[in-house]
């Protein structure tokens, strides 16, 4: 049993991407169960063959991390749509006007994790949370349809996206963010949260 961890690399807009850092600042176990890490590619055209793989090593749990810059605090992402659209390129160059992440597949697909059992661990930690209802359009969105569309319902999977932290803050110029500290207390906390046991770091 293992659960699946992912992140994102740099991408335009983000020099600093909070979400990778963290993958690589988590422990090898949390709640004695392992943890694998990937930094996933802002790239709309190979990030689905790149999740493949993880897939088949058949996670209990999988938990996608993002960054959305304009947020102020962490978001639990209820629910992904069906739909893919950005102006700003991937990192390959890559648009998208507008279309389906998958025809003939659900307009929506609710997350599976244990978001407001999650939201209420954070809260009670002083942790800046809420319950977010959009993943936006973007690559985030793409891989937490993909990941609920693909995986086995068994499988508790969803996303978090987390705002800037002291890092990005400071590459972007603003002055609001939720530190790097209480980001990786919240994710542990959420995987503890979702494999049901208090979340002791080993």
């Amino acid at each position: 049993m293992h659960v699946l961890v992912t992140g994102f690399e740099n991408f335009d807009g983000v020099p600093s991407n909070p979400s990778e850092r963290l993958v690589a600042a988590l422990p090898a176990k949390i709640a004695g169960v392992e943890i694998r890490k990937e930094v996933l590619s802002v790239d709309v055209e190979t990030v689905q063959a790149q999740l493949t793989p993880l897939y088949a090593e058949r996670p209990a749990i999988a938990v996608h991390l993002g960054v959305a810059a304009r947020r102020k605090q962490i978001s639990l992402e209820q629910r992904a749509a069906n739909w893919i659209a950005f102006d700003t390129p991937d990192n390959a160059g890559h648009r998208e006007s507008g279309r389906p992440i998958k025809h003939d597949a659900p307009e929506l697909i609710q997350t599976r994790l244990p978001i407001d059992a999650i939201e209420k661990r954070l809260s009670a930690r002083g942790i800046p949370v809420n319950i977010s209802r959009n993943a936006g359009r973007f690559i985030c969105n793409l891989v937490m349809f993909d990941s609920l569309r693909r995986l086995p319902t068994s499988v508790q999977t969803g996303f978090i996206h987390v705002p800037p932290d002291e890092e990005l803050s400071e590459a972007l110029g603003r002055h609001c963010y939720v530190s790097f500290a209480q980001m990786l207390e919240a994710v542990v906390e959420a995987i503890g949260a979702t494999s049901n046991g208090v979340a002791t770091v080993s």
